[in-house]
C-alpha cells in the first residue's frame, strides 16, 4: 500500500559563501505521523547537492512538495525538482520568502516574550516581572 505524504521543505540560502541549509517535515495523511529532518547541503553556493534530503524523499515518498526558499541574494535553482530527484508525478510548489517572521529572533528572546505574555506561575495573561 502506498502512503500519501505531504512534504514541506525550508531552504535557507542566506549564509554568504555557503550552500543552503534545509529543514523538512513530511506528514502522513492517513495517520497524522510527522517525520522531520534538518541538515546542510554540500557544495558551493551556485552548485550544490542535497543527498540526505534526496534519501529522505526516497524513503518517505511525497505526493506533494512545497519548498520555501529563503534568500536575499539568490533565486531558487530552475532545476530544483531535478536536484531533489522528484518525478513529474509529484505536485511541486516553490515559494520565495524574505523573512521567517518571529522565528528569526533568538530563542532566548522568544522565551522571554512567552514567559511575560503567559506567566507560567499563575497562567494569567500578564506577568509582574521577569524571572
Amino acid at each position: 500500500m502506498e502512503t500519501p505524504y505531504l512534504t514541506v521543505i525550508y531552504m535557507n540560502a542566506t549564509r554568504q559563501n555557503n550552500p543552503p541549509q534545509f529543514g523538512t517535515a513530511s506528514l502522513d495523511l492517513t495517520t497524522g505521523l510527522t517525520v522531520t529532518y534538518a541538515d546542510n547541503t554540500s557544495g558551493r553556493t551556485d552548485f550544490w547537492t542535497a543527498d540526505t534530503l534526496v534519501q529522505k524523499l526516497a524513503i518517505f515518498q511525497p505526493k506533494e512538495v512545497l519548498v520555501y526558499w529563503h534568500s536575499t541574494t539568490q533565486q531558487p535553482p530552475q532545476n530544483l525538482r531535478t536536484i531533489l530527484s522528484l518525478s513529474e508525478s509529484v505536485t511541486f510548489h516553490v515559494r520565495t520568502i524574505d523573512s521567517i517572521g518571529a522565528f528569526s529572533r533568538d530563542v532566548e528572546e522568544r522565551t522571554e516574550y512567552s514567559y511575560c505574555r503567559y506567566c507560567q506561575d499563575s497562567m494569567s495573561s500578564t506577568c509582574d516581572g521577569w524571572r
